[in-house]
């Protein structure tokens, strides 16, 4: 298997997705709804990602590096219009952290995306939107005190 092709073509969709996002920026567009061009991208990346994942499996730092695999996890937190790719890769995520083959982090952020947007409490505290007072705040959290902050950090620690 050619990883580093495969690691090019992830950072390649990374890279669109980022060109796109900044266009949107410069012409004051972002955040004024999910822009149709952007909406398209992001479909059009997850479904090449999930082609790769279905070859490879998850785009690992052992597999295409570390710039790649945090290439993967982006596209996979802006595919928002796939749900059931987002929660299949949360399950692969899930599983190459506990091998020590992935950031932590990056699950407890899909983790905590997907809980947003079935609406139900993020996990992990890393999801934040504006209140209805125009502050940046974190969207609704489980008992942060519970196991889950410490199981992440557990992962993160393991040998």
């Amino acid at each position: 298997m050619d990883y580093q092709n495969i690691a090019e073509r992830i950072i390649g969709l990374q890279n669109a997705d980022l060109k796109l996002r900044n266009k949107l920026i410069q012409n004051g567009q972002l955040g004024k709804g999910y822009n149709e061009e952007m909406e398209k991208l992001h479909q059009r990346n997850a479904e090449i990602l999930e082609e790769i994942i279905n070859a490879i499996g998850y785009p690992t730092t052992d597999k295409v590096g570390k710039e790649a695999s945090e290439a993967a996890w982006l596209i996979i937190q802006h595919s928002i219009g796939q749900p059931d790719f987002m929660r299949k890769c949360a399950k692969l995520l899930e599983n190459t952290v506990s091998k020590n083959k992935t950031s932590p982090r990056s699950f407890a952020y899909l983790t905590d995306r997907i809980a947003t947007f079935q609406g139900k409490r993020q996990l992990y505290g890393t999801s934040f939107d504006w209140d209805k007072s125009g502050e940046l705040s974190p969207t609704p959290f489980d008992d942060l005190a519970k196991e889950n902050l410490s199981v992440l950090i557990h992962l993160k620690n393991r040998p």
